[in-house]
């Protein structure tokens, strides 16, 4: 299970190429803002940065916000 995290080969070392949609919790207990944005900033292709004023997994809680952003991203690609 680790060579998929380590290996030579791992796919997750090959750089994201499709346009990516990120949203940015504010409130975040598991990740910081500045993870948020050297994940967003480590990005080298399309992108767009979304900020949710709410919590982790708030999109679970409250969905209509990033359904309307998830459309919008959908159409425009």
């Amino acid at each position: 299970m680790l060579e998929c995290v380590i290996g030579k080969n791992s796919l997750l070392k090959v750089p994201i190429s499709c346009p990516a949609l990120v949203f940015k919790t504010l409130h975040d207990r598991y990740f910081s803002k500045e993870y948020f944005e050297r994940y967003y900033k480590a990005l080298t292709c399309e992108k767009k940065l979304v900020e949710v004023n709410d919590v982790h997994n708030s999109y679970f809680m409250n969905p209509d916000p990033f359904m309307k952003e998830i459309a919008s991203w959908v159409k425009e690609h």
